[in-house]
């Protein structure tokens, strides 16, 4: 460490000798194997920019965007967010040393089994990663359709197209999937996505989901998409997915 003016000596910033490594390990690569990518997640005491140790042509990386040590209350870029400030440094560093940079992100909770909307941050991040020298992502959406469905959604059509127009693909979303209850269900999932992005700055945004008012109003929502399934004449998938997401929701608030 170092060799390369690392000073710290307990181990929690590890990116220089992680890169020497990775170039050891390239130099004795056989020549028909020189084409692959060597890479790391870039994630817990691999985090932080190396100081001066420089990344081979064939170095990848994948930085992650963890709840606990980033806010996500907010897109990335967000000057509101000292948090998202320092992660949106690691990204322009990384992006200006790696040819392969990888977004890891989570678009579905693994404990908070309830609504958790993240579309507010993805439809800016995710344009935002690309720009700063993002190649590839790894989106971890939990399967938890019922009550985070609209994530996976909206960041499986941001993964064919990036620029696309968010409004656009949840009115599709709202419009074409629950059909008669479009509104109350439209109401439903901005209602959710307005308590995270509402929240103040700082880690662990699922402390949007500890205010009562969340679970009543959205249980509203919810009441009001029920009614405008009811009627006889509504085919079954309709009624299905309604229930499905007060199931989800349901579900959220009895486990905690």
């Amino acid at each position: 460490d170092k060799q390369y003016g690392q000073k710290k000596e307990n181990g929690e910033e590890v990116a220089d000798r992680l890169l020497h490594f990775s170039k050891q390990i390239y130099d004795r690569l056989e020549p028909k194997n020189k084409h692959a990518f060597l890479g790391i997640l870039i994630y817990g005491y691999q985090m932080e920019l190396p100081i001066s140790a420089k990344a081979h042509d064939h170095h990848a990386g994948t930085i992650c965007n963890f709840p606990t040590r980033y806010d996500h209350t907010r897109p990335i870029n967000d000057p509101t967010s000292p948090k998202n400030r320092h992660f949106q440094g690691l990204l322009k560093g990384w992006g200006a040393q790696l040819k392969q940079l990888g977004y890891y992100d989570y678009y579905g909770h693994w404990y908070l089994f309830g609504p958790w909307v993240m579309t507010h941050k993805m439809r800016e991040d995710l344009p935002l990663f690309r720009d700063l020298g993002g190649t590839f992502c790894v989106l971890e959406c939990q399967p938890n359709f019922a009550s985070q469905g609209i994530n996976h959604y909206i960041s499986g059509q941001l993964m064919w197209n990036v620029d696309a127009d968010v409004d656009e693909l949840m009115d599709e979303f709202f419009e074409k999937y629950y059909g008669p209850a479009e509104v109350p269900m439209r109401n439903y999932w901005r209602g959710a996505e307005r308590f995270f992005a509402l929240t103040r700055s700082g880690t662990h945004a699922e402390r949007a989901a500890y205010d009562p008012a969340f679970w009543t109003e959205l249980a509203g929502y919810l009441a009001e998409a029920e009614k405008a399934v009811s009627g006889s004449n509504v085919a079954q998938r309709f009624k299905d997915r309604v229930t499905f997401a007060k199931d989800g929701l349901e579900y959220g608030l009895a486990i905690g």
